[in-house]
């Protein structure tokens, strides 16, 4: 049960509280269960920033709706969108709390028990889990840029599109975990990981290794990352005839750069994300330039051809109205007239042949 002079010091506010843990270093707060034993407590206008609660036992807790905690309804402690930027909870022992949208930028997680807690959309960024336990922890779509998790336990944690842009886990247990769409780079230290298998998809699918385990240092050769990406903004569509020629002399020109394309991902009102990998070492700036310059140069000339074509179409039409709609004569005249000859290449006179012998075998099986 929970400590009501604990509970009476935590609702006069974090400064009061964090000065009352300062003179009392030895006092490990008790605030389990608090909702069932005080059921008129009330935590509305109270805000965890910066608060220390290191040691602090929260489980079994809920707040009441419309506090700066909002947020019920779960075994445990909930504290869905709680601003906890800057606190420490440091050893705090958080067994299967709901922290759905919660603030934890800077915080301090040192070896917190976070067993079977639950973070979607929580943001960590910054934050310092050094040593905590996440076994079966759910993660989705969690923020954890620039987070520390070294020696942390992972086992069976959901990291379904979690952001893990330099992101510290090394010597971290990563056994049983899902990295379904996470998202790391070169920076994310997966040094010293522990990891027996994975999932690449959620409910327990699309093992790796199929059968058996990873050899020690095997997870991390598949996953670290070696490569930056690059990203491709296209506003207006994608000429993939243009991309293709651009991209393909590009990647001949600067092989050591090692461009692979990545994804393609639609953004909505025609754009289109092109992600392209590309190696750390290579000058992604003056890549990005030369291939949207590229990219510029072939549109524009496939532009060109394609308005040529239609001259060619639209003589071809103004020809056939002479000749009277017959195909045969269409050649003569056209290749005859000043007034349509002037800029045809050898390919267009095979192409406009071949088309004029195409309508005359149409017309024969008609």
């Amino acid at each position: 049960m929970a400590n009501e002079e604990h509970l009476a010091i935590l609702q006069k506010g974090v400064s009061v509280w964090n000065k009352w843990r300062e003179e009392n270093p030895d006092i490990i707060p008790d605030l389990q269960g608090i909702y069932y034993v005080v059921g008129s407590l009330s935590f509305a206008g109270i805000n965890f920033k910066g608060a220390n609660l290191r040691e602090t036992t929260f489980r079994g807790t809920e707040f009441e709706p419309g506090s700066s905690l909002r947020g019920l309804n779960f075994r445990g402690v909930v504290f869905k969108e709680g601003d906890f930027s800057d606190a420490d909870l440091s050893g705090a022992d958080l067994t299967g709390a709901d922290f759905s949208d919660a603030n934890f930028t800077r915080a301090k997680l040192y070896r917190a028990m976070l067993f079977r807690s639950v973070f979607p959309r929580a943001n960590l960024y910054a934050a310092d889990l050094t040593e905590a336990n996440l076994t079966q922890a759910e993660l989705i779509q969690a923020n954890l840029l620039s987070s520390q998790l070294v020696n942390a336990n992972l086992s069976g944690a959901g990291l379904t599109a979690v952001q893990a842009i330099f992101t510290d886990f090394e010597s971290a247990i990563l056994t049983g975990v899902c990295l379904e769409d996470w998202h790391t780079n070169s920076k994310t230290n997966l040094n010293g990981v522990v990891c027996n298998y994975v999932y690449l998809k959620n409910n327990l699918e699309e093992r790796r290794p199929l059968k058996g385990f990873f050899a020690p240092g095997e997870f991390t050769q598949l996953f670290q990352k070696s490569l930056e990406t690059l990203d491709l903004i296209f506003r207006n569509g994608v000429n993939w005839d243009a991309f293709a020629y651009s991209f393909k002399k590009l990647e001949i020109e600067n092989q050591d750069a090692k461009l692979d394309v990545q994804s393609i991902e639609k953004k909505g009102d025609g754009v289109l994300l092109v992600r392209v990998s590309i190696s750390p070492n290579a000058d992604k700036e003056n890549i990005h330039s030369n291939l949207m310059k590229g990219y510029d140069l072939a549109f524009k000339a496939l532009e060109a051809r394609i308005e040529d074509q239609n001259k060619i179409i639209n003589s071809l039409i103004l020809s056939l109205d002479k000749a009277n709609d017959n195909p045969k004569k269409v050649s003569n005249y056209y290749f005859n007239n000043p007034n349509f000859n002037g800029g045809l290449t050898d390919a267009d006179r095979i192409y406009i042949n071949q088309a004029i012998e195409n309508i005359s075998d149409t017309d024969k099986l008609d």
